[in-house]
């Protein structure tokens, strides 16, 4: 999944000092890689993790942060997957 992530951020945001959270990566996710999103999330909330969705998402959060291309900036609300708006991680691009 962090690999993924790193080209993600590295397609999309490409400039140091911008700004983009959780959920515009989980988006991104979904849209160019749904089978390998889908497959984690299913390992995370039907495998022996046994986790939610929120956790498999805050899961997701911590492989940004781990990527080495962004650091965590508080806070966002934005438009989940479902449509609501939610709270998340903000990253700024290093």
């Amino acid at each position: 999944m962090r690999q993924r992530i790193t080209r993600i951020i590295r397609a999309t945001v490409r400039r140091s000092g911008q700004y983009f959270d959780s959920h515009f990566i989980i988006g991104q996710l979904i849209k160019r890689y749904p089978n390998d999103y889908f497959r984690f999330i299913s390992d995370f909330v039907g495998g022996t993790r046994r986790g939610t969705l929120a956790a498999a998402h805050g899961k997701i959060a911590q492989e940004i942060g781990q990527t080495g291309l962004a650091v965590k900036s508080g806070d966002s609300v934005s438009v989940d997957i479902c449509g609501n708006p939610a709270k998340c991680a903000l990253w700024r691009r290093t």
